[in-house]
């Protein structure tokens, strides 16, 4: 039994210093997750505070191009006050814009029709489509 017995002990030392050697893999590895785990809380705490201080920022923006855009028409409107002529001219010139730009949408309007003729094969399926997109046909 005296073998036996020293055996046993042996046996229970080498579970025991294996427990422990698995036990504090397991603490080193915990503390690593650990270390990870507020990592990425840091990180994404970072991105939340830079997201909340973009939305601020896009925030203080909102309305802006309103306000733009009835400042040139104030500005506009006082040129031609101070001078008929040059409020005749830019009226002329607004008409042309605004014709210019019809043109290019509908040049925008047409060559996607075409496109969709070229993908699907068939004036046809093109004008369906078309006809889903804009409402109108193109003219």
């Amino acid at each position: 039994m005296g073998e036996a017995g020293g055996e046993n002990m042996e046996m229970d030392s080498i579970q025991k210093v294996a427990g422990a050697e698995q036990e504090s893999q397991e603490r080193r590895e915990a503390a690593a997750a650990r270390a990870n785990y507020q990592s990425a809380v840091r990180a994404l705490e970072d991105v939340e505070g830079r997201w909340r201080q973009t939305r601020e920022r896009l925030r203080a923006l909102d309305g802006l191009e309103d306000r733009c855009r009835a400042l040139l028409e104030e500005k506009r409107r006082r040129m031609a006050q101070s001078d008929p002529a040059l409020g005749g001219r830019i009226r002329e010139l607004e008409e042309k814009l605004a014709a210019v730009q019809n043109a290019l949408e509908h040049s925008r309007r047409t060559l996607a029709f075409y496109e969709i003729a070229a993908k699907t094969g068939s004036e046809e399926t093109a004008k369906d489509l078309y006809l889903a997109r804009y409402g109108e046909e193109n003219g």
